[in-house]
């Protein structure tokens, strides 16, 4: 079922649902290259509600039904919104799109996609902090400049088979290189690790990741999860995608997903 809610102000002085039968009707016919007829289309618009207000508005909330143009659903969807901000002189003074099933369908497909690229991400990562900070797997994230929004516990990660990347947000993923600022926690965790006072001077100086390979796929991180990062927002919200956001996502998504397969061919092969 496609049927797609809206809302609009209308200061008009004919009848809102006659005019928005009119325009789909005409929307109707411009992708359709024929007449439709008025019985049909009027079928298709329903007024759920309609608020008269004292200044002379109404606020009409309507739906649309489009089951008979499926294939063609989002291509209605898109010209029937362009005539109704066009009609601003027959009163339509704002247009909100609200549940709209074909929108949801985009999202999900996004969803998945983006479901695949930060499993396969924390895969990666979980490689190169385990491999550094390997001596406890539930804090890997002391030394960098990360703070979780939440704070997971070690026995719900340890039962749910996750660690702390899975608390994080694509915008975390940047800070992942850069260092925390020292403290005293920061330095009981070098000399913790250093074998001597020469690898201990050389803690408080480098990058914590101090691996050349890991530094460099963490640093190439930064220009490609920030799209990713926009994409997700906007579906997180349940907002329409931009073509910018949606062109910006799908070139950062190849270059990030064969960032990772290589990074994982290269330690691979390192360790073979």
């Amino acid at each position: 079922m496609i049927n797609v809610d809206f809302f609009v102000v209308f200061s008009g002085e004919g009848n809102p649902k006659e005019l928005l039968i009119n325009l789909l009707k005409e929307t109707l016919e411009d992708i359709n290259g024929r007449p439709q007829a008025n019985e049909t289309v009027s079928n298709k618009v329903e007024i759920k509600y309609n608020l008269h207000r004292e200044e002379g508005q109404q606020l009409v909330g309507f739906t649309i039904d489009l089951d008979e143009f499926e294939e063609l659903s989002k291509t209605v969807i898109e010209l029937f919104i362009k005539k109704i901000i066009d009609s601003k002189d027959d009163g339509f003074d704002h247009l909100l799109k609200f549940y709209d099933p074909i929108l949801f369908s985009e999202n999900q497909r996004y969803t998945q996609e983006i479901f695949q690229i930060e499993m396969r991400l924390r895969e990666a990562l979980s490689i190169v902090f385990i491999d550094t900070y390997g001596k406890n797997f539930y804090k890997l994230l002391k030394d960098v400049d990360v703070t979780l929004k939440e704070n997971p516990q070690e026995k719900q990660m340890k039962i749910h088979c996750e660690n702390e990347f899975y608390f994080l947000v694509f915008s975390d993923y940047i800070k992942l290189s850069t260092p925390k600022k020292l403290s005293l926690e920061i330095l009981t965790n070098h000399i913790n690790r250093a074998s001597d006072f020469a690898e201990f001077q050389k803690m408080l100086t480098d990058n914590p990741i101090t691996n050349k390979n890991y530094l460099s796929f963490l640093t190439s991180l930064k220009e490609m999860v920030q799209p990713i990062e926009n994409l997700r927002n906007c579906i997180a919200h349940n907002r329409t995608l931009s073509k910018d956001v949606i062109g910006n996502y799908e070139q950062a998504k190849e270059t990030l997903k064969s960032t990772i397969d290589e990074f994982l061919a290269t330690i691979s092969e390192n360790g073979s």
